[in-house]
């Protein structure tokens, strides 16, 4: 899990194009799980736990942006 988007978006691509395998990543924002507020880290853990209980469909590869 990553909130640096841009840099393993890059990796995800790269590996991508040459057929490479990669761990399945997970991106989260700051903005959609703001360190500020009281619901932190509380709201992050139920997201964490809803994508862990519903995990995407692909066995491998995967990319999900956390909500």
């Amino acid at each position: 899990m990553t909130e640096n988007a841009k840099d393993f978006d890059r990796i995800v691509r790269t590996s991508a194009s040459t057929g490479e395998h990669h761990a399945d990543v997970v991106f989260t924002s700051p903005r959609r799980f703001n360190r500020a507020q009281s619901s932190y880290p509380a709201d992050l853990v139920a997201a964490l736990g809803r994508l862990l209980s519903e995990p995407p469909p692909d066995e491998r590869d995967w990319v999900h942006w956390l909500s």
